[in-house]
């Protein structure tokens, strides 16, 4: 698993509880996504819960999802904890057969129903918070 540390700003702050969205682009398709509740208060820092867990594109294209499986899970079985991993499968479905002058069938992609180009992904990272 790649680790990533990529933040959006936070959405909420409530007595010490913030909510995140922490991420991870997949080329320049899509990204997997995941919400999750931290808690600091002075140098202590924990994470949580997760709230949601998604696929979601990152620019625009003749590129659909489907079979879409996201979920974060607590590294040590349970909730709070200091470090999550945030998983993700699905499969990228387009007209396109190239893309930059490429074939898609050179990057993955296999001939599937309606001459549509398909390719199934994985994707995955760890997110750490606090002490």
């Amino acid at each position: 698993m790649k680790e990533s540390k990529t933040i959006k700003p936070q959405d909420i702050t409530t007595n010490g509880y913030e909510t995140r969205t922490v991420y991870q682009d997949l080329f320049v398709i899509y990204g997997l996504y995941s919400v999750i509740s931290v808690y600091s208060s002075g140098s202590f820092g924990e994470i949580s819960n997760f709230l949601e867990t998604y696929w979601a594109p990152v620019s625009d294209g003749s590129w659909s999802l489907e079979n879409t499986h996201a979920n974060t899970i607590s590294t040590t079985g349970k909730f709070p904890t200091q470090r999550v991993q945030i998983t993700g499968t699905a499969v990228v479905d387009t007209v396109e057969t190239q893309s930059g002058g490429v074939s898609l069938a050179v990057l993955g992609y296999n001939l599937g129903v309606n001459n549509h180009m398909r390719k199934a992904i994985s994707q995955g990272f760890t997110f750490s918070y606090g002490r």
